[in-house]
C-alpha cells in the first residue's frame, strides 16, 4: 500500500526559488499501523532561458518539462 507523497524543497537564497527538491514516499502496513518503508526521489530544479528543467537527481535524465 502506497501513502501520500511529501516534497520538500531546499531554496535558493538568492531568487528563494526550489533548486533541488525531494519527494518522500512512505509505504505502510496496517498490521500494526507501523511505518515500514521509505521511497524517497530527489529532483534538481534548473531554470534555464525561461524555461524549467525538473532533472532526477540519480538518473539525471529530463523527466519533466513544466
Amino acid at each position: 500500500m502506497t501513502g501520500p507523497l511529501y516534497p520538500t524543497y531546499h531554496t535558493d537564497s538568492k531568487n528563494n526559488v526550489p533548486m533541488v527538491f525531494s519527494i518522500v514516499r512512505v509505504f505502510s502496513t496496517r498490521t500494526f499501523g507501523m511505518l515500514m518503508e521509505i521511497e524517497k526521489f530527489e529532483y534538481i530544479y534548473l531554470n534555464i532561458n525561461n524555461i524549467n528543467f525538473i532533472i532526477d537527481k540519480y538518473k539525471l535524465l529530463n523527466i519533466i518539462f513544466i
